[in-house]
């Protein structure tokens, strides 16, 4: 799914205009990369947790040359048991009903 499939999504439910929907998934990304960005984790109760994760740098050693693996961050999500169950639920009943067509 699209950004613009989001908010088309999100003007449907509560009634906003696309171009507002728009405008709160930009405003919302943006306060998560930046929370994440300056060390903080973004929990969001019922959804997941956002965090940077640190790597080392690493080695890689091939026959002809060595490749070196630069260290630094990575943007990590790890969805909430609660989220997790949802979607496994709604995946089940989908194969569910295209095994019985």
């Amino acid at each position: 799914m699209r950004k613009a499939e989001i908010a088309a999504e999100l003007a449907t439910r509560t009634g906003l205009t696309i171009k507002t929907s728009s405008e709160v998934i930009k405003t919302v990304t943006e306060i998560i990369v930046d929370a994440v960005s300056s060390g903080k984790e973004v929990n969001i109760t019922g959804f997941g947790r956002f965090r940077a994760r640190k790597y080392k740098p690493s080695l890689f050693k091939t026959g002809r040359r060595d490749i070196i693996y630069p260290g630094g961050y990575k943007l990590v999500f790890k969805a909430s048991r609660s989220t997790s169950a949802n979607v496994s639920k709604k995946m089940s009943k989908q194969t569910q009903s295209s095994q019985k067509a």
